[in-house]
């Protein structure tokens, strides 16, 4: 017969005689069970761990609602113990500290503490007063006194003119020379009777601000007359006589002198006058010009320098009787003119009117037909005017 694991209760199987007393013997078994047990109540259950008289009495000590405590969100500053290390500060002394400079030194782009010296600078900075003593030695009092430091700015009313170099006495502290601020020494009539000055040592020496430092090297011959400029020594008038507008005339037999002064640019070099149909040689050539290259060549070049039209006329003959050479009137590089031919030894000229801007240049090219023959030229330039200007270039063989 086979028995339950925990409480051995039997458990007939089909091949056993069931007996009765078997039955009862479970159920006693099952009520002795039973009684060792507590009821179950909907919504609890029981530890899994053994639960001691003691741990039930330690219950039963604790006070009613006392599983209702509620954590508060802040805490009454009395809670907390202060000492030598950490301590509540309150909105009145943070004000005040926030109030307080820092303890870094002043700089040009951060406040901060002013060191002694600047602060010895910035009580020197606005110092003020009228000269005394002479036109070379001039004292100063000042109140408060300063103390002579590098930096030390003063501003001085002068009492009198100075006569040359100068000196200055601030508060009985030495005499220091007064400089220009290109370290010169000054010179007689630099400072003004009344004027206001200001002087800032350095080190040395006071240096006299505002003076203006270096000058250039122009002097009263170098400016216009009713001008004037500054130099060392002062304010002179120029000398450089004013021409203005002034028209000059040309001459076609000589050189014109230029007189000294100043243009203003809106003068004029007045052509020379000529008379109408009479001849003005202005250029000969001499020597014969000639070529036996069977490609243009130039012989002959001129610039104009005048707008106009221009009678231009060459003479063209060749070095061998019926053998042809050529000529041709250019204008900067550029064929203008006709080409002209010439078989014959005897030379003969030949004459066009072209227009000619001021700048372009006339020229003569020629050519021959095989390199054993030559074109043959002899230049003479001359110059007339009627209605225009116009150069008679003749070229004589």
């Amino acid at each position: 017969m086979l028995t339950t694991s925990n409480l051995g209760l039997k458990k007939p199987e089909g091949t056993d005689v069931v007996d009765v007393n078997d039955f009862n013997g479970n159920a006693d078994i099952l009520d002795a069970a039973v009684a060792g047990k507590v009821d179950k109540v909907s919504g609890k259950q029981l530890s899994t761990e053994d639960y001691t008289a003691a741990e039930k009495s330690k219950l039963a000590g604790v006070a009613a609602g006392a599983n209702n405590y509620v954590h508060p969100a802040n805490h009454p500053a009395s809670v907390i113990v202060q000492d030598g290390s950490n301590r509540f500060v309150t909105d009145a002394e943070k004000s005040v500290w926030n109030g307080k400079a820092g303890s870094s030194v002043a700089t040009t782009t951060a406040d901060g503490l002013m060191a002694a010296a600047d602060k010895q600078l910035s009580a020197n900075r606005d110092g003020y007063g009228t000269t005394a003593g002479s036109a070379t030695a001039y004292t100063v009092s000042l109140s408060p006194a300063p103390t002579l430091v590098d930096g030390l700015r003063v501003t001085v009313k002068v009492h009198a003119a100075n006569t040359g170099a100068a000196t200055i006495n601030v508060n009985g502290l030495g005499a220091k020379s007064i400089l220009k601020g290109n370290g010169n020494a000054l010179t007689s009539g630099n400072l003004k009777v009344n004027s206001v000055y200001t002087l800032v040592y350095n080190g040395t020496a006071f240096i006299l601000q505002g003076e203006g430092g270096e000058y250039g090297t122009a002097v009263a011959a170098d400016v216009l007359a009713g001008k004037t400029i500054g130099t060392e020594n002062g304010i002179f008038s120029g000398l450089i006589q004013n021409n203005g507008a002034t028209n000059l005339q040309a001459s076609l037999t000589s050189d014109i002198l230029i007189p000294s002064g100043y243009y203003n640019g809106e003068g004029k070099v007045i052509r020379a006058g000529f008379t109408a149909g009479s001849i003005n040689k202005l250029f000969v050539e001499t020597a014969t010009l000639s070529t036996n290259q069977t490609v243009y060549t130039k012989l002959v070049e001129k610039t104009v320098h005048l707008n106009g039209t221009y009678r231009i006329t060459f003479t063209l003959g060749s070095s061998t009787n019926n053998q042809s050479v050529y000529a041709r009137i250019y204008i900067n590089g550029i064929p203008s003119g006709q080409e002209r031919e010439r078989p014959f030894t005897d030379a003969i000229p030949f004459s066009e009117n072209i227009f000619c801007s001021s700048g372009d240049k006339i020229q003569i090219y020629a050519r021959s037909t095989n390199s054993s023959v030559s074109a043959r030229l002899i230049a003479t330039y001359s110059e007339w005017e009627s209605f225009s200007i116009a150069i008679n270039e003749r070229f004589i063989s």
